[in-house]
């Protein structure tokens, strides 16, 4: 399709001065696209052609760690809370009263293999009997405490949404806690994110 386009428009415009802007209207019209100067076919996305219809994202979330006081006379109890692509998912148990607890959480969406990226977010949260339960703060970024990651399967890069910096990258298993300036319920987490291709 690619040679086809270039070839029609090698073609119509052989001989003939025209503009950067008329010659990208000529290209929409003809089914391609114009971008920095180079001419390209009508899009056809890598997992079109392996044919990848869809991808389900993965969270493990392996362990916490408290890393300042929670609660007053004993030790926080910990739970975590997930939503994928913008689904909520089931929390995990509560382990109660453990500044360091161990979780071997799981949760899973399915989305579309169109998109760029997906939003995965995690909360871990100190559940208070009395009153509102606390979110721990595990984001490296001073702009937030939960965690909201741009995952992107293609490259398997993941970001922080909060101020776009680099975290891990699929299927390995990292860190992140929270930022030690502005912090008083500051504390880590140890997960993992990745994903399965579906034809």
């Amino acid at each position: 399709m690619k040679s086809q386009l270039l070839t029609n428009v090698s073609t119509q415009l052989k001989g003939k001065k025209i503009s950067v802007k008329a010659l990208s209207l000529f290209l929409i019209a003809s089914g391609g696209i114009f971008v920095n100067g180079a001419i390209f076919a009508q899009k056809q996305t890598a997992q079109a052609a392996s044919g990848v219809k869809s991808r389900t994202v993965l969270l493990d979330v392996f362990s916490a760690e408290a890393l300042s006081k929670f609660d007053t006379g004993s030790h926080p109890d910990f739970y975590i809370q997930s939503r994928l692509d913008g689904v909520a998912k089931p929390n995990s148990p509560t382990k109660g009263n453990n500044n360091k607890p161990t979780f071997n959480y799981q949760s899973s969406q399915n989305f579309s293999a169109d998109k760029t990226f997906v939003i995965v977010k995690v909360n871990l949260r100190d559940h208070d009997p009395v009153g509102k339960d606390e979110r721990a703060d595990i984001n490296p970024s001073n702009k937030a405490k939960g965690i909201e990651m741009k995952y992107f399967p293609a490259t398997g890069e993941i970001r922080n949404k909060a101020d776009d910096t680099f975290l891990g990258r699929a299927n390995t298993i990292f860190t992140i806690e929270g930022d030690s300036n502005t912090s008083n319920h500051k504390a880590r987490i140890t997960l993992r994110v990745s994903h399965l291709d579906h034809n």
